[in-house]
């Protein structure tokens, strides 16, 4: 009964650690985060993570307003890592961008033989960076904040 046992527990062990394995295959995509209309092209950054360190490929599809205007395949050889941060430059020469555009950014993780999808990767382009500088409230504030300490120092 017990050898029974032990193999039962064992059985169930290796196929939920399968299970598991099977499910590790992950793209992320991580950027770009903005793109601006006179931008000349960007970086598309994802995650790779997969159980176990060998060669696999990305391929990367971008579509402006559902129409695809780049599609690129990249072999990784084996990086000796589980987790891979993954980049590639797109060109945007000849897409002429206009504010108000969409872009898809599509990925594949292709590990042994097998395709997993990203999730798209949405952005609208914008006219003009947002702005960097503090805003008039912030400066004001700011000022408040150093009034008030200068007159805490003259107590």
């Amino acid at each position: 009964m017990r050898r029974i046992l032990i193999g039962v527990t064992t059985s169930l062990a290796i196929w939920f650690g399968s299970a598991l394995a099977a499910e590790a295959q992950t793209i992320t995509p991580t950027g770009p985060l903005a793109v601006v209309a006179s931008d000349p092209g960007t970086t598309y950054t994802a995650t790779c993570v997969y159980p176990t360190a060998c060669n696999f490929t990305v391929k990367v599809q971008v579509l402006k307003n559902g129409v695809t205007l780049h599609t690129s395949t990249t072999a990784i050889p084996n990086p000796g890592t589980t987790t891979y941060y993954f980049s590639k430059g797109i060109d945007f020469t000849g897409w002429g961008l206009a504010a108000g555009d969409t872009l898809v950014f599509k990925a594949q993780l292709i590990y042994q033989k097998v395709t997993y999808n990203a999730v798209d990767w949405t952005i609208v382009v914008t006219a003009t960076r947002p702005s960097s500088k503090i805003s008039s409230i912030g400066k004001s504030s700011k000022l408040a904040l150093q009034g008030i300490e200068r007159d805490r120092r003259r107590e």
